[in-house]
C-alpha cells in the first residue's frame, strides 16, 4: 500500500465508502421521477442493488475490511463510515425478501385474472427453476439448453437492422407456440442481443421457440418505422417459423420499455394499414402481449407525461404535439384498448423511474373495462426498470408467471381452433 494511504486516509475513505453504501442502498426504495442527469445516476444504483443485493453486500464488505485492515477505526470518521455501512447492509434486506416475495405478486395476478389457473396446466410446468449457478453468476446469460440461429433477414432488400435471431431448444420443436421479444431502449438505442435472456432461455428450455428482432432506431427513423419493422417480424414468423419447427398460428409478443409499447401497440393494431404498408396482405394478429414496465401514453393529455412528450416528438416521431394529436393517440396503446385486445400480463415496478406504475396502472384498468380476454397485473415492490436484465429470485419468478400465463392462453387457443376446426365426416361416420 502507497505510503500516503496513512491510517487516517483509510478512516476518511471508509465515511467516504460508508456515505456511498447508504446513498446506494436508498436508491432501491425510492424514484426520480424527474428528467436529469440524476435520474439516470438513481435509476442505475437503485436497479443493479436492488436485483444483486447478496452480491453487493459482500462487495462491500470486502471494501470496508480492507480498510478496517489499514487502521479505518482508528478515528471517529471510519467508525462512522462503519455504522453507515451496516445500516446500508441491513436497508438492503428487505429488497431482496420483496425479490423473493415477488412470486405471491405473481400468483395472485394470475389468480385475479385467470381464476383457479394452475390445474389447468400440465404438471411440469408449474414450478420453473433456474439452472444451478444462476443465483451465483446472474449475468452468466448464455443458457446451454438453447440453440440460437443469428442474424435471420425477416424484410429482404431492407436495411441492416432487419435482422433476428431465432432460439429453439437443443432437444428439438415441432410444432412450439412463438415467443417475440422486442428490445427496449427509448425507441433510439437497444438490440435483440441485451435484453431479455432470462426470459427467452427459460421459454425455449420449455418447449418454446423465441424470436427476438432489431429494428429501425430514433432519431434516424422516425415513428412509426418502428412498429412497421414488428409487424414485418410478425409476417415473417407466420411464414417462416414452421421451418424451425414453431406453430405460425400462435404468436405471443413481449418487451420491456419502448419495447413494452410496441409490444402492446401491435397487439391492439393487428392489420392496421397505417402500420403495415410494407406488407398490406399480412396477418399481424397475435395471440397473446406481455409488455413489461412499458410506455402506454405518448399524448400530453396528462401533465406526468411532459417530459416524455417532449422527447417523443422532437426525437422518435419528429413531429409537433400540437396539429398531430391524433397521431400521438393512435400511436398510443392505451387509446387503441378494444374488445379485440388479446389476453395482456402487465408488469411494473412500483419505484421505476422512467416509466412510472400509474401509467401501466390507468393502461390494464381502461384494457379491462373493454377486453373480452383475460387481463393480468403485477406490481411489484421496490422494483426498479429493467429489473428483468440478469438472474435474481424475482426474474425466476417472473420467467415462471409469464410462461404459465401464456402456455394457459395457448392451450385455450389451441382448444378454440379444435372446436372450430371442420368435422371429418368420413371419420365421424366411421366411428358410428
Amino acid at each position: 500500500m502507497p505510503e500516503f494511504f496513512t491510517p487516517a486516509v483509510a478512516s476518511w475513505s471508509l465515511l467516504a465508502a460508508g456515505c456511498f453504501f447508504a446513498w446506494v442502498a436508498s436508491n432501491i426504495y425510492r424514484s426520480v421521477r424527474f428528467f436529469t442527469p440524476m435520474t439516470i445516476v438513481s435509476f442505475m444504483a437503485g436497479w443493479i442493488v436492488s436485483e444483486s443485493v447478496p452480491h453487493q453486500i459482500v462487495l462491500q464488505v470486502l471494501v470496508s475490511a480492507g480498510l478496517v485492515q489499514f487502521g479505518a477505526l482508528g478515528d471517529w470518521p471510519g467508525q462512522i463510515g462503519l455504522g453507515l455501512a451496516v445500516v446500508a447492509w441491513l436497508g438492503m434486506l428487505p429488497s431482496w425478501r420483496d425479490s423473493h416475495g415477488s412470486r405471491q405478486v405473481f400468483d395472485e395476478a394470475l389468480r385475479d385474472a385467470l381464476g383457479d389457473y394452475e390445474p389447468q396446466l400440465p404438471a411440469l410446468t408449474t414450478e420453473w427453476k433456474a439452472p444451478f449457478g444462476r443465483g451465483l453468476m446472474p449475468l452468466m446469460l448464455w443458457d446451454p439448453r438453447v440453440k440460437v440461429h443469428k442474424n435471420i433477414r425477416y424484410a429482404p432488400g431492407a436495411g441492416p437492422r432487419h435482422l433476428l435471431d431465432v432460439h429453439v431448444s437443443k432437444s428439438g420443436a415441432k410444432g412450439a407456440p412463438v415467443l417475440l421479444q422486442i428490445h427496449g431502449g427509448g425507441w433510439f438505442t437497444g438490440s435483440k442481443e441485451q435484453q431479455a435472456q432470462p426470459l427467452m432461455g427459460s421459454m425455449t428450455a420449455e418447449g418454446w421457440i423465441c424470436v427476438a428482432l432489431n429494428y429501425r432506431l430514433s432519431p434516424r427513423s422516425a415513428f412509426p418505422a418502428h412498429l412497421i419493422d414488428v409487424k414485418l417480424c410478425i409476417a415473417w414468423i407466420k411464414e417462416h417459423i414452421a421451418e424451425y419447427g414453431g406453430d405460425p398460428e400462435f404468436i405471443a409478443v413481449t418487451g420491456g420499455s419502448a419495447g413494452g409499447h410496441l409490444a402492446s401497440l401491435a397487439a391492439l393494431t393487428a392489420n392496421d394499414p397505417e402500420f403495415q404498408p410494407d406488407c398490406p396482405d399480412a396477418d399481424t394478429t397475435v395471440q397473446a402481449a406481455v409488455p413489461l414496465y412499458g410506455v402506454y401514453d405518448v399524448t400530453a393529455e396528462h401533465r406526468s407525461h411532459e417530459a416524455l412528450v417532449d422527447f417523443a416528438s422532437k426525437s422518435v416521431w419528429q413531429k409537433s404535439y400540437v396539429g398531430n394529436e391524433d397521431l400521438f393517440r393512435r400511436s398510443s396503446p392505451v387509446h387503441r384498448v378494444g374488445a379485440h385486445a388479446p389476453p395482456f400480463f402487465v408488469v411494473n415496478g412500483d419505484t421505476d423511474s422512467f416509466t412510472h406504475v400509474e401509467g401501466a396502472r390507468y393502461f390494464v384498468d381502461e384494457l379491462r373495462k373493454v377486453s373480452q380476454q383475460p387481463v393480468a397485473f403485477a406490481e411489484l415492490r421496490n422494483t426498479q426498470h429493467n429489473f428483468d436484465m440478469f438472474h435474481s429470485p424475482k426474474v425466476t419468478h417472473a420467467c415462471r408467471a409469464i410462461h404459465q400465463f401464456l402456455t394457459l392462453a395457448y392451450l385455450r387457443h389451441q382448444g378454440a381452433r379444435a372446436a372450430s376446426a371442420p368435422q371429418d365426416v368420413g371419420a365421424i361416420a366411421q366411428e358410428s
